[in-house]
């Protein structure tokens, strides 16, 4: 690594560790590890992590998933694989987006990780002027800056030599069960931030499934092509219960119900099993969707992206 690659790393590390410390001030600054760490194996070290490729439908052993000369790091931070049809021309800009990941521990409990995925232009971090995490719950904002820096923490860097420095930031909140505490169990987990001046928002929608056999799991809605959207496990191994039909996802179309100045309202339309390549589940529990009310903060953008 070149002297000047150090020097970009140790300064993405201060930048970052520093949005952090304001955001939460009891949060200790996570150290920048040099290699793939154990959490969160990265087979094609493209900087997304394996867990967050199943999550998003590309392939933890290619760059470059969709052979589209885009990566997949930079594909998911710009919700392109939501619209195939994006293009990838025009300025370049800092983006973030937030995904979550699920692991089981020895003892059988499931933590929630919040992943933040950055992309900045050129090869330091520009100023970030706020960073606020938040999970929505009905109408209600709950702060989760207090949650930040309890939990296990990593940063980790690439530098692009055309696309910038992207930056992935991985954040233990706590266990499952201590998000399912609130009911019902659907919230919006996300972040609001100011990147040198540009607003952007990001936050996924999860949501409790009931298992046939017995407790529940956490899935999340991933945007999908044209518009739709599809459950997907937090824990791969959720999927392995026979109750759920196998190779299948459960796709989705969703239609605004109501505007107001916190968000939309969508409701379900479409809901189907359909056939997907892969190690895939679809809840049995799907086609009942139909007619279910969901809450998207500052609108269907904070999933969708744009």
């Amino acid at each position: 690594m070149s002297q000047k690659s150090k020097a970009t790393l140790m300064t993405a590390t201060i930048a970052v560790s520093a949005a952090f410390l304001v955001l939460a001030p009891s949060f200790q600054a996570p150290e920048a590890r040099a290699a793939q760490g154990e959490l969160f194996p990265d087979t094609d070290g493209d900087l997304l992590p394996d867990a967050l490729e199943h999550g998003t439908f590309s392939n933890p052993a290619l760059v470059d998933s969709d052979g589209d000369g885009v990566d997949d790091f930079l594909a998911t931070v710009k919700h392109l694989r939501s619209d195939p049809l994006a293009s990838t021309a025009g300025t370049q800009d800092h983006e973030m987006r937030v995904l979550l990941s699920s692991r089981t521990l020895e003892d059988g409990a499931r933590s929630l990780w919040m992943h933040l995925l950055f992309r900045f232009v050129g090869d330091t971090i520009p100023p970030i002027e706020r960073l606020d995490p938040y999970i929505y719950w009905r109408t209600w904002r709950l702060p989760l800056s207090q949650l930040v820096g309890y939990g296990q923490s990593e940063i980790r860097f690439r530098q692009h030599p055309e696309d910038g420095l992207f930056v992935l930031v991985n954040l233990e909140l706590g266990l499952e069960d201590d998000i399912r505490f609130i009911r019902p169990y659907t919230y919006t987990i996300g972040v609001d931030a100011s990147l040198d001046g540009k607003d952007t928002n990001s936050g996924v929608f999860i949501q409790s499934l009931e298992d046939p056999s017995g407790g529940s799991v956490f899935a999340t809605l991933v945007p999908m092509n044209h518009g739709q959207v599809s459950y997907q496990f937090l824990n791969q191994g959720d999927a392995e219960n026979p109750f759920w039909s196998s190779d299948r996802i459960c796709m989705m179309s969703l239609e605004v119900f109501s505007r107001g100045t916190e968000g939309h309202i969508c409701e379900v339309v479409t809901a189907v099993c359909e056939p997907l390549e892969g190690n895939f589940r679809c809840p049995p529990s799907c086609p009942q969707a139909v007619g279910t009310l969901m809450f998207f903060p500052a609108g269907l953008g904070t999933i969708l992206g744009g």
